[in-house]
């Protein structure tokens, strides 16, 4: 259960009066614990595009393998190995980090369009994958 969902639980309980002033403690720093995390991620988006974006794409994909298995869970970390396996027609590994980011953004409540542009680029995966001979 994301922290949003177990904030709304709380507060929804019997009534406001009930919740313990140690429970807003906990959820004020889980609060602060998550946004550290976020913007830990960004950073470390950043740096991937930029590695991508200076074509080292070694050092991309062993990067970006390494922070999404430390948890970072950003669209944009999905979206930049995807488009590098794109470019290297390893159109399997591309499906299985959409699909991977899929499953991310639906753990962390992401409803945004990156589940839908994740969709859509597998769709398109799978249109070029019959015209290519290529295996990862």
């Amino acid at each position: 259960m994301n922290l949003f969902n177990k904030i709304l639980n709380i507060f929804s309980k019997a009534n406001m009066a009930s919740v313990l002033e140690e429970d807003s403690e906990r959820i004020i720093k889980d609060i602060e614990i998550e946004d550290r995390n976020i913007e830990r991620y960004q950073i470390q988006s950043g740096k991937l595009y930029n590695l991508w974006h200076s074509k080292n794409y070694v050092a991309t994909e062993s990067y970006g393998l390494k922070i999404i298995g430390h948890g970072n869970w950003l669209p944009g970390v999905f979206e930049t190995m995807a488009k590098l396996y794109r470019r290297q027609k390893r159109y399997n590994s591309e499906i299985d980090i959409l699909e991977a980011g899929i499953q991310a953004q639906k753990e962390h409540s992401n409803s945004g369009v990156a589940i839908r542009d994740f969709q859509l680029r597998i769709e398109r995966i799978h249109e070029l994958q019959p015209n290519s001979n290529s295996i990862d």
